[in-house]
């Protein structure tokens, strides 16, 4: 897709000042809109590996019409780049249109691999635009911008360095409403001690503040003194969730601020993924049941070949739905029967009735290795079909790995495997970042020692695909693990907004040495259930919240389709216990970028407080049913009392009021 050539060396251009190279461009004949990249920097500039930074890109129109819906795509592809988009999804929208021979800026974040090489490393952009007049042309523009990346300093090398390795909340479900502990842990993973240390809850993202969260018996910082040189410290901080916080993951943005021995100042920021519940739920998104393999095991360990063993699996529903008539199933390596092994009173195929949503089960399989199987891992595939409340079929599958030692007596050496992994939520929104926890044990029979644990590639891809590192690369290190030792290790992760709604199965490389120096590799895939974001975006709710009985009024929402896809079947419904006119809303197919509204009338007599919702619900993009609830509260008031008309009394006269009245009457000046 790329419209650069290759050209000679002499046409390269450099932007002075600015460290980085613009890789050449055709230009045509002007035909209609022409969009270029005239500039592009960095701040700061130069980086080092790891490090976040801002990049600004110059797009120039030098064409003779409008451009139009101007998108910029980073790293579109199977390209290999060290950098990804920092907390952002890696396609950004460039607001409003550029004339001809107009240009705009538009500034981005980015982070780096901290294994990124030294040198001029390419980052690679695509801008898709169209023009302004009828008939719509779509125009795609390629470009490639090296950027400088310098070596550590020594410095770098040496100063501490502090990141959140954990976090985890009691409750475990954060409700809205109520309250919670957040524990943090502190690693210090760099080569010195760190001293003055905090940590501060700062502020969720796109606000300025902490929003819907507030600090509860203390403030929304940590004072951690010193954190010695690979040492960590968990500290808790309280909240209180407000009554009108949504039911969604909301990203809370943790500075850390820490010196080291010399004094100097170093801060680093953190991105927390908070899922808030609502009566159980989050996101307020239903898809269909994702089973994935949360953990497996092998009983005893090394199995004996010629002998019986237990394999567990630990099989978890990672969406809201029901999972039912669940049918789990092995077969070895590219084959879908057994053949090293063998059944043991029961079948290769386990049956479980249902699995609700967020449930997690362990089941057995009872085998035996063949007698004559050779001293070796032995992979076995496992298959889960399954099906939603709606009979609608759906499958997905795992792999576990069988440490055999055969009767040749051979050593199997170190073997690793993942145990069980754990993600901060059940599903990972699109565009967002978390943190995955591999438990890494150690099944063979000889110590592992400087071993790696590598996120290699999505299966089906040579890269990670939607799957970023923050912070760090895409390789963990162990020194040493012995027989049966295991070792929790974490890597954050930043996952793109384009990915699409479903398990994407992450390849891990192992690679380590054994006793005598020879090196052993070994692979196997974990499966990361995602969830794409909500494209219909409610604008607004408008509505009295006091009437008076028998009042005409309205209920009234504005929505806009802000995704990149149109959504099908959108039906807008209100249910409530009270009536309104026109209770409901079918759009059918509604487009990008469209919006409309829903406007329905009531009267409600009697007084009291009435409650309902505006219900959206629509398919996206996957196929997959999504539903947007808001509530509605309306207070009937009382009505006023009728004024009852009341003749005045006279007042009541004194005693000398009296007789001064008779004296006047006797008089005759009369004593009214």
């Amino acid at each position: 897709m790329r419209s650069f050539r290759n050209v000679a060396v002499a046409l390269l251009v450099f932007t002075a000042g600015l460290g980085f190279f613009l890789l050449p461009h055709k230009t045509e004949a002007a035909t209609g809109p022409r969009i270029i990249i005239s500039g592009f920097s960095i701040s700061p500039e130069p980086i080092e590996p790891g490090d976040d930074f801002d990049a600004t890109v110059t797009l120039r129109n030098i064409g003779d019409q409008t451009a139009a819906n101007i998108e910029l795509a980073i790293n579109e592809g199977a390209v290999s780049s060290p950098f990804a988009p920092y907390l952002i999804s890696n396609t950004v929208s460039v607001q409003g249109n550029i004339e001809p021979l107009s240009e705009v800026q538009k500034t981005f974040r980015l982070g780096s691999s901290s294994t990124a090489a030294p040198g001029i490393n390419n980052l690679y952009l695509t801008i898709r635009y169209q023009n302004d007049q009828a008939p719509v042309t779509d125009y795609v523009y390629s470009h490639t911008v090296g950027i400088p990346v310098k070596k550590p300093s020594p410095a770098e090398a040496t100063r501490p360095k502090l990141t959140i390795s954990q976090v985890r909340f009691e409750p475990q479900t954060v409700e809205v409403g109520q309250e919670f502990s957040m524990f943090l842990e502190v690693k210090n993973f760099g080569n010195q001690q760190a001293r003055a240390v905090k940590v501060v809850a700062s502020h969720l993202e796109g606000a300025s503040g902490l929003d819907v969260f507030f600090p509860v018996g203390s403030s929304n910082a940590l004072v951690l003194d010193e954190l010695g040189q690979g040492a960590k410290k968990e500290r808790a901080l309280r909240f209180a969730v407000s009554p009108k916080a949504q039911a969604k993951t909301y990203n809370l943005v943790v500075e850390i601020e820490y010196r080291d021995q010399d004094g100097q100042t170093y801060t680093a920021n953190e991105v927390i993924g908070i899922p808030v519940y609502k009566g159980g739920k989050t996101f307020l998104v239903e898809t269909g049941p994702q089973l994935v393999i949360q953990g497996h095991g092998v009983s005893p360990t090394p199995v004996n070949a010629g002998e019986s063993f237990q394999l567990h699996l630990d099989i978890y529903n990672a969406a809201q739905t029901t999972a039912r008539n669940i049918r789990i199933s092995l077969g070895e390596d590219d084959i879908g029967a057994l053949k090293n092994f063998s059944p043991v009173t029961t079948s290769n195929t386990i049956f479980i009735p249902e699995l609700t949503g967020g449930e997690q089960v362990t089941r057995n399989f009872s085998l035996a290795a063949d007698k004559n199987a050779e001293s070796r891992r032995y992979n076995l595939n496992v298959k889960m079909i399954y099906e939603d409340t709606n009979s609608k079929s759906y499958e997905s599958s795992g792999m576990v790995s069988i440490p055999v030692k055969g009767k040749d007596g051979k050593n199997l050496g170190p073997e690793l495997t993942v145990a069980s992994y754990s993600l901060p939520v059940e599903q990972i929104e699109a565009g967002s970042s978390f943190q995955l926890t591999l438990n890494i044990k150690n099944i063979g029979d000889e110590p592992a020692k400087n071993a790696r644990v590598v996120l290699a590639n999505v299966e089906g891809t040579q890269s990670l695909d939607v799957f970023s590192p923050l912070g760090s690369g895409n390789t963990l290190c162990i020194k040493t693990l012995g027989p049966d030792e295991s070792i929790s290790k974490s890597m954050k992760l930043f996952v793109s907004g384009e990915a699409k709604s479903k398990i994407y199965n992450v390849v891990i490389n192992f690679s380590c040495q054994g006793k005598d120096g020879a090196k052993y590799t070994n692979s196997e895939a974990i499966g990361i259930p995602v969830i794409e974001p909500r494209a219909l975006k409610i604008v607004s709710l408008i509505y009295p919240t006091k009437v008076k009985p028998g009042e005409k009024f309205k209920i009234y929402s504005e929505f806009i389709n802000t995704g990149k896809y149109p959504v099908e079947n959108l039906f807008v419904v209100f249910k409530g216990d009270f009536e309104v006119d026109y209770p409901s809303y079918y759009l059918g197919k509604f487009e990008v970028g469209g919006s409309d509204v829903f406007e329905t009338e009531a009267a409600i007599s009697k007084p009291g407080e009435y409650k309902g919702q505006v219900v959206f619900t629509y398919t996206n993009n996957y196929q997959q049913e999504q539903v947007v609830t808001k509530p509605v509260r309306i207070i009937v008031e009382q009505p006023e009392e009728n004024a009852v008309a009341t003749t005045a009394k006279p007042a009541k006269e004194s005693f000398w009021k009296k007789i001064i009245r008779f004296i006047l009457l006797l008089l005759g000046l009369g004593g009214e």
